[in-house]
């Protein structure tokens, strides 16, 4: 556990962990290493808003929305064809994949994960503490994840709402298993977050093959850097 706690912030330390996925025979398919923000609000937080230096943000030109959708649209998915071992080489470039990171895309992460919930099935699991979650302009409980709305963002000294690190993970592993097709498995994947990515703000995910080798048992296996 790491305190990465800033000036005129609350209190947050950074914890890592291991989540173990297993199939529906109860076998283990994945081990993954993580790591989240664990926040700690003074007693009452309640209407004090906590931001410290706000960061530049821009506004998109019709054009540049345009032009970053019909990226998206060309997004390459390899699917059923198979990608073979001699045709990747390293230093070859993954197709990129392009991102819009609004309101919509994170609710319907949210949704996709199963963690968007009823203001009813909030209050009931929040009934200790939910006058701490107060909007000042309307007075009533605001629930919404501090990755979800700049109310709840800013009580925890964030400007407005940002991205979740496991969604940003996703677009990684979305660029990669479209580049690798369907008969390609990802057996290992880390990342370091850098950055917050801060609503409504457009995201780029690209890649290179940085090494290939044959691992034990003769599996054929490749290394990438992504970004």
């Amino acid at each position: 556990m790491k305190d990465i706690t800033r000036e005129n912030t609350a209190l947050q330390f950074l914890v890592h962990g291991n989540r173990v996925f297993k199939n529906q025979g109860d076998e283990v398919v994945a081990v993954v290493d993580i790591a989240g923000i664990a926040v700690v609000l003074k007693d009452p937080s309640s209407g004090k808003v906590q931001v410290g230096k706000p960061p530049q943000f821009r506004r998109f030109s019709i054009g540049e929305v345009e032009d970053w959708y019909e990226r998206a649209e060309k997004e390459f998915i390899r699917g059923g064809n198979p990608l073979f071992w001699e045709e990747v080489q390293v230093g070859d470039d993954l197709p990129s994949t392009y991102h819009f990171f609004t309101l919509a895309e994170a609710f319907a992460y949210s949704a996709a994960m199963g963690k968007s919930v009823s203001w009813k099935t909030h209050m009931k699991h929040n009934r200790s503490n939910w006058k701490d979650m107060i909007n000042p302009e309307s007075g009533l409980p605001d629930f919404l994840h501090w990755h979800l709305g700049a109310a709840a963002a800013q009580r925890l000294g964030m400007p407005r709402a940002n991205c979740l690190g496991r969604q940003m993970r996703a677009w990684l592993g979305r660029m990669i298993s479209n580049w690798m097709g369907d008969d390609g498995f990802i057996k290992k994947m880390g990342d370091q977050l850098r950055g917050v990515l801060y609503r409504d703000s457009l995201a780029l995910c690209k890649g290179k093959v940085v090494g290939k080798s044959v691992q034990d048992g003769g599996t054929p296996g490749g290394t990438g850097g992504y970004g």
